[in-house]
């Protein structure tokens, strides 16, 4: 088991704040940039790896409402991302999360969601598949604040994220409780595997 980090459930009443794990390039992957005439040494990474965001959100204590936060504790307990990407548990939503999606070059989200599929299906969305997917589903949210009033911001600011993409779980039961359904639960290593897939996509111009 790689490097733990302590996420804390999400609350309704009380938010935390976020929690970013971010990883330096190793000293040996060096790259050089001439600027004016004179070479500048990075990591390599640094230099062609896009600033990239992974956002879990949903609520722990509302069972597989929470999946999105359970997934992003899993990547951060698997191998360390690639330098420039960032793991964010985002809770509930809120509209300080606004900063970190617009500053962002990719944006994956993980969430769980009404497929109307069988429990724990995992599907992907791209780019405008996933604004239209997440336009229409607006009053499904349980959230306080929808990835649709998030998605409007960005687009007010000229900065929604070109590269985009929404991991989507179909949950079972969304009720109290702390952990997820059998279904979903098992369905989490499918969608940490489709979230490093769509990072090497990425990472090599797809």
């Amino acid at each position: 088991m790689g490097m733990g980090v302590g996420l804390r459930p999400a609350s309704i009443a009380q938010r935390r704040a976020p929690l970013v794990r971010r990883m330096p390039a190793p000293a040996s992957r060096q790259g050089m940039r001439r600027v004016g005439g004179v070479a500048i040494y990075l990591p390599a990474a640094s230099l062609w790896l896009m600033k990239t965001l992974v956002l879990g959100i949903g609520n722990t204590l509302l069972k597989d409402e929470g999946v999105g936060i359970h997934v992003i504790r899993a990547l951060c307990e698997g191998a360390p991302p690639a330098d420039g990407v960032d793991y964010l548990d985002g809770g509930t939503l809120s509209f300080t999360l606004a900063g970190p999606i617009v500053e962002a070059e990719a944006l994956i989200v993980v969430d769980a969601a009404q497929l109307q599929a069988a429990p724990g299906t995992v599907r992907m969305l791209v780019g405008d598949a996933m604004d239209a997917f997440v336009s229409g589903h607006r009053k499904a949210s349980v959230h306080e604040v929808g990835l649709t009033d998030l998605m409007a911001i960005a687009k007010l600011t000229g900065r929604w994220p070109a590269r985009r993409a929404l991991v989507a779980i179909q949950p079972k039961e969304v009720d109290w409780g702390e952990h997820c359904s059998p279904e979903v639960a098992a369905a989490v290593p499918e969608a940490c595997r489709l979230v490093r897939d769509q990072l090497e996509r990425w990472r090599h111009g797809a």
